[in-house]
């Protein structure tokens, strides 16, 4: 009786089944005339996104091509402007041409660029108004915060300074350096900040603003020093880890034992963990208790340790009797110098900030 139910169940479905198919078949003969054309609109619809997809990335990569040979040219011709000796205008002039076409031939990244180089020929030409105008179209595009965008609003103000319009520049300065979001995560984007910076102390120097360039400068300095530290914090830090493995390598009784100063002096512990390892390798050496294995990651971090201990004295060292351009040599090899502000730019407001104390006593 079961075995006769579910075969009528079954086929009740195949019936409804059959009859939905039916159905199906019926509607399609009576709109196929009207499926056919929307299924004709569907296809050309993705044919012709497909063709200007397929556009798109031909003109992108037609404009990158462009881009690349004019930025080629500009380099050696901008090398020759900049050279007072060497200086070739009409070369100068075919490149501005050849930006020109780019930006207004294409969009996007490669046509802000072009922007952005004609402006700098403009510039370097003295055509203060036109490379203004230019800078503030890459700079007035807030779709999208990029590197470029922030050192056209730089450069908006260096054009009034060679203008001698140090005021305005001042205010488009204060105004891009106030304005730049803290919580954009972009490469070098402090580093155009404090470039801002520097440029605005020199217009106070330039209005004899004497004490208003002098606070900039103080703070140039202290913002260098203060990331220095950090940087030399952060190395000891780097290296502390490396002892992590060498400690994991000896027995748990056997471990030489440090005292951890704390991360505000991370550079002394490290000095003390790097002491305490190398009389254990010594008393080791003794008794002939290293392995192999283990003597060579000793010496790996000796080597790495000693030479970054001797760097920062070196620098140190330098820095205490004057010689900052050497002081910062060595640092440079303790821990790179890669933050903001750059040696450059500490370097200029250190000279500067000390030229106005002298001038005070």
């Amino acid at each position: 009786m079961m075995q006769k139910e579910r075969t009528n169940t079954i086929d009740v479905e195949s019936d409804s089944f059959i009859e939905f198919v039916l159905n199906i078949s019926a509607f399609a003969k009576r709109h196929s005339k009207n499926i056919t054309i929307i299924a004709t609109i569907i296809i050309l619809g993705i044919v012709l996104l497909t063709l200007r997809q397929q556009r798109m990335q031909s003109k992108k990569a037609d404009a990158s091509v462009k881009l690349t040979k004019a930025f080629e040219k500009f380099s050696e011709a901008e090398n020759d402007w900049l050279d007072s000796d060497n200086a070739n205008t009409d070369q100068l002039q075919i490149v501005e041409a050849e930006f020109q076409k780019i930006f207004q031939t294409y969009k996007g990244t490669a046509a802000d660029q072009a922007r952005y180089n004609f402006a700098k020929i403009k510039y370097y030409r003295g055509e203060y108004d036109m490379a203004k105008s230019k800078f503030e179209e890459i700079s007035n595009d807030k779709s999208e915060i990029s590197l470029l965008v922030l050192y056209a609003r730089v450069a908006i103000g260096n054009c009034y300074e060679q203008q001698e319009q140090y005021v305005e520049a001042i205010k488009v300065y204060e105004t891009f350096i106030n304005s730049a979001d803290p919580n954009i995560d972009m490469p070098l984007r402090d580093h155009v900040i404090e470039l801002a910076k520097l440029s605005q102390a020199r217009c106070h120097k330039k209005l004899e603003q004497y004490k208003e360039a002098s606070k900039i400068y103080k703070s140039l300095i202290a913002k260098f020093e203060k990331n220095l530290d950090k940087a030399i914090k952060d190395k000891s830090m780097e290296l502390m880890e490396s002892t992590k493995s060498l400690l994991n390598d000896l027995p748990i009784s056997d471990r030489p034992s440090v005292t951890n100063l704390g991360a505000d002096i991370a550079y002394d512990t490290f000095v003390n963990y790097l002491k305490a390892f190398h009389e254990y390798k010594i008393a080791k050496d003794i008794k002939g208790g290293l392995t192999t294995a283990v003597r060579k990651k000793f010496r790996k971090f000796e080597t790495e340790s000693n030479t970054f201990v001797e760097d920062l004295k070196q620098a140190q060292k330098n820095k205490v009797e004057g010689r900052i351009s050497t002081a910062l040599f060595y640092y440079d090899q303790a821990v790179g110098l890669s933050f903001a502000p750059s040696r450059a730019i500490y370097e200029k407001a250190l000279f500067e900030s000390n030229k106005f104390q002298y001038s005070q006593n």
